[in-house]
C-alpha cells in the first residue's frame, strides 16, 4: 500500500487502501495511518533527522508501530526523492525508463504527451507499465505527480533508487557523481511518501 501525505498536519493527497479483508483489520490499519501520519508530521518537522527513536526517518528505514496489540510496518520518503513523471528533465526519464527496460519509442511517446497532457495518477502509469510486463520492477515504485520539484533530492533519495539509475553500486556521492549532480538538489522535505 502507498499513499502520499503533505503538509505539517497531513492531509492525505491518496486515499490508504487496507488490503486486509477483516474489518477489524482495516480498524487497525486505519488507526495506524492516523498514528503515522502525525509522526510522520513530526519527521518532516525536522527534515527527519531527529534522534529519537520514535520519529521515523525519511529515507525508507523500515518504521514500526503497534495499533491494539498488531504491529504494522511503514517506510516514509522524501517526495522529493522521487521520479516525478511531470516535472522531472528528460534526459532523467529517458535514463529511469532505459533502466526500465522500456525503448526510447516509449520514452518519446511519453515526452510528447506529457506536454499536453501531464499524468495525474500513478496508478494510471503503473497500468500502462503492467501492459509492458515492467510492473515487477521494484524501482517502479519510485515515482510521483505533484512534486513541485523538478530535481532530485541530494540527500533523500533512496539509495535503491540512485543505484539503480547509476547501474552501479556505491556510497551517496559516488552515485550521484554518475548519474549527474544537475540531477540533484538540497531541498527541505515538504512532502512524504509513505509505503
Amino acid at each position: 500500500m502507498m499513499a502520499a501525505i503533505s503538509g505539517a498536519f497531513l492531509k492525505p493527497q491518496l486515499t490508504l487502501r487496507a488490503q486486509a479483508k477483516s474489518s477489524q483489520k482495516n480498524t487497525i490499519v486505519e488507526k495506524g495511518y492516523t498514528r503515522i501520519s502525525l509522526l510522520a508530521g513530526e519527521a518532516m518537522l525536522n527534515k527527519g533527522k531527529s534522534d529519537r527513536d520514535d520519529i521515523p526517518k525519511l529515507d525508507g528505514t523500515e518504521f514500526k508501530i503497534v495499533i491494539d496489540g498488531e504491529p504494522l510496518f511503514y517506510r516514509l520518503y522524501d517526495q522529493e526523492g522521487f521520479i516525478d513523471l511531470n516535472l522531472s528533465p528528460p534526459k532523467l526519464l529517458e535514463l529511469y525508463f532505459n533502466r526500465l527496460g522500456l525503448g526510447v519509442e516509449f520514452t518519446r511517446n511519453f515526452l510528447e504527451s506529457r506536454t499536453q497532457k501531464p499524468e495525474t495518477s500513478t496508478m494510471m502509469f503503473k497500468q500502462k507499465l503492467k501492459l509492458l510486463n515492467r510492473l515487477d520492477d521494484p524501482m517502479a515504485d519510485f515515482i510521483v505527480i505533484g512534486s513541485e520539484q523538478s530535481r532530485l533530492s541530494y540527500k533523500n533519495t533512496p539509495v535503491a533508487l540512485l543505484s539503480f539509475l547509476a547501474n552501479n553500486n556505491g556510497n551517496r556521492d559516488e552515485l550521484i557523481g554518475i548519474i549527474g549532480r544537475h540531477f540533484f538538489t538540497s531541498g527541505r522535505a515538504e512532502n512524504v511518501v509513505l509505503k
